[in-house]
């Protein structure tokens, strides 16, 4: 319910593993778990629309712990497109939003998207902006403070891969 990086998530494969934890007072959400690939977009938001970031695959522990351990780009071009298109489609279904936002989403196995699932939406910068800003050729920071005061921002960015961990 709270927190940031999958802190205290975990995998529960049977009520047994829910009645456990309600038994240790700890405020639980369940949810349906949804297998596939984590993946994150970002997005830089204004007046002009938003402009989407390149897309970033998110490292999770397979621990049962589900933690963010950092992650890791570019992505293969296929996802990279899903992963965009269910972005925009979120940001648009959202009221008007200004500045720095964090898609975080599950690219599920049909390549068709139909599996493809959004977790949650980040108002705020997130991890994945460390390794953005890596292979950025301009200033990510002010592109995003030029787009949310309305003005066009063209961004290029370097190719070759970038990976990062949970703290940067």
């Amino acid at each position: 319910n709270d927190g940031a990086g999958s802190l205290c998530t975990r995998f529960v494969s049977s009520s047994a593993g829910v009645r456990m934890s309600e038994h240790a007072g700890v405020r639980m959400r369940l949810e349906q778990y949804c297998p596939g690939t984590a993946v994150s977009v970002s997005a830089l938001c204004g007046t002009p629309g938003p402009v989407l970031l390149p897309a970033c695959r998110q490292r999770v522990s397979q621990d049962g712990q589900l933690r963010y351990l950092g992650g890791e780009l570019p992505i293969r071009q296929a996802e990279a497109d899903r992963a965009s298109q269910l972005a925009r489609r979120t940001l648009s279904a959202l009221p008007f939003t200004l500045g720095y936002v964090g898609i975080d989403m599950i690219l599920g196995s049909d390549p068709s998207g139909q599996d493809d699932r959004v977790l949650e939406v980040n108002p705020r910068l997130t991890t994945s902006y460390v390794g953005l800003r890596r292979l950025a050729q301009s200033n990510l920071a002010e592109a995003m403070l030029s787009i949310a005061q309305g003005n066009t921002h063209s961004l290029c960015f370097r190719t070759g891969r970038v990976q990062f961990d949970s703290e940067g």
